[in-house]
């Protein structure tokens, strides 16, 4: 006599075991299932990043109490520039950076005097000092925050702010906060390597340059040209 019960356990136990095989050939007909690059982005951690440096060299010129009164072509001095930072997503990023070197201008009580006389009459003698800005920024891509980030967008407009310390580096020595705004301008020359144009603006105390002439502050304008490198250039998407 046949034994159902044995047999439909037999059963049983032949399909548990042909259901892997079976459920692998199906799969197989079907289109390859591919990871999302996306969560491959996600899993990657960040802090390795989109780290960048750059050095840049320009002009500048400061704004001092009695500066107006020299030409503006002899109050343009040489700025050289170093920095460097990351990307924390595609819209935002820090940075931290040194720039300087000399401001010349006019001074009425002697202070950084270079000897030379301007104006007899208004005892105004040539000033000259060097002087170093350490600065933290944050970036903000505009170009990616209204059209989205585009891996193969060839300028960017980085609007950005910033806190620093101005210190001159000549007797008097001064040391002032200084607030800072600009605009980096970023034009794509390989996958990490970047043309810059950094127009940045600062304030500084009244008493920065040795002579207080009752101004609210002082500052300076500086412009640069530069290069930016990008270590590990990480690819960005829009989550909309």
């Amino acid at each position: 006599m046949i034994n159902f019960t044995n047999m439909k356990r037999k059963y049983y136990i032949l399909l548990i075991l042909l259901l892997p095989v079976a459920t692998q050939a199906y799969a197989s007909t079907k289109d390859p299932i591919v990871q999302s690059t996306r969560f491959q982005q996600r899993k990657n951690s960040p802090f390795y990043n989109s780290w960048f440096a750059g050095a840049g060299i320009g002009g500048q010129i400061y704004f001092g109490d009695h500066n107006k009164q020299l030409s503006l072509g002899k109050r343009i001095t040489p700025n050289f520039d170093l920095y460097g930072g990351k990307w924390i997503n595609a819209n935002t990023g820090i940075r931290v950076g040194v720039n300087g070197f000399q401001i010349k201008g006019l001074t009425q009580n002697g202070s950084h005097t270079t000897g030379e006389v301007y104006n007899a009459a208004e005892g105004l003698e040539k000033q000259s000092f060097k002087y170093v800005y350490a600065h933290a920024d944050i970036l903000v891509n505009m170009h990616n925050i209204i059209d989205g980030y585009d891996n193969e967008r060839v300028y960017s407009l980085v609007p950005y702010a910033g806190i620093g310390v101005m210190m001159t580096t000549n007797e008097p020595k001064a040391t002032k906060l200084s607030p800072n705004l600009g605009v980096l301008n970023t034009f794509v020359l390989t996958e990490n390597l970047h043309f810059t144009a950094d127009v940045r603006g600062n304030l500084v105390a009244d008493s920065f340059d040795g002579e207080v002439g009752g101004r609210r502050g002082e500052g300076t304008l500086t412009v640069s040209l530069g290069i930016s490198y990008t270590f590990k250039k990480r690819t960005f998407y829009n989550w909309r």
